[in-house]
């Protein structure tokens, strides 16, 4: 049964989709502050800022490990990679679009989402994270935990198109005010 117990547990590793990069954590050359308060507030969206190289994504991946070791389904996404699956699904047509959103919120009960900042988000990026952010307000039970290396106001200004970016920012505000999103400066 052990064995079983931990082929099991291998499995859902391999499903996170964490890089290999990120599935070591090394307290003492990162920052366990943060990955302790990662762990403390697992039960809620995360938003996680602070500049590169601040252990953010290590950080999340390792606690995202635990989560999926420990039973739940976890994703971990890279941001300019999920867009442009999106964006591929979208050209397919607006419903292929929806249909992905829905699939990959109903796979997840955690879906870590990194790196949101790290390119300009144009329309269809712009509209994945609107979509995303707004499924969670609205109550999907999908978890999400965000990184990025904009604060909220400078990363408004990443889209490409303002109005969508006024709305995902919105939901992050609304997100954090009801309480059922914490947010992590580094």
């Amino acid at each position: 049964q052990q064995e079983a117990d931990r082929r099991e547990a291998l499995r859902r590793i391999e499903s996170a989709g964490v890089p290999a990069e990120f599935r070591q954590w090394d307290a003492a050359k990162g920052n366990g502050t943060l990955a302790r308060f990662i762990r403390d507030h697992r039960d809620r969206n995360l938003l996680v800022i602070g500049a590169n190289g601040k252990c953010k994504t290590r950080a999340a991946a390792y606690n995202l490990l635990l989560e999926a070791k420990g039973g739940k389904r976890c994703r971990f996404c890279d941001y300019p990679e999920l867009a442009l699956e999106y964006a591929a699904a979208m050209q397919k047509s607006a419903q292929e679009g929806l249909d992905f959103v829905r699939e990959l919120l109903r796979q997840s009960e955690i879906l870590l989402i990194d790196d949101i900042a790290k390119r300009k988000l144009n329309e269809t990026g712009g509209e994945l994270l609107y979509r995303l952010v707004n499924a969670v307000y609205e109550g999907a039970a999908t978890r999400l935990w965000i990184t990025s290396n904009k604060d909220l106001a400078p990363l408004l200004q990443r889209f490409e198109n303002g109005d969508t970016g006024d709305a995902v920012i919105s939901r992050f505000d609304r997100l954090i005010d009801d309480e059922r999103m914490s947010i992590y400066r580094v």
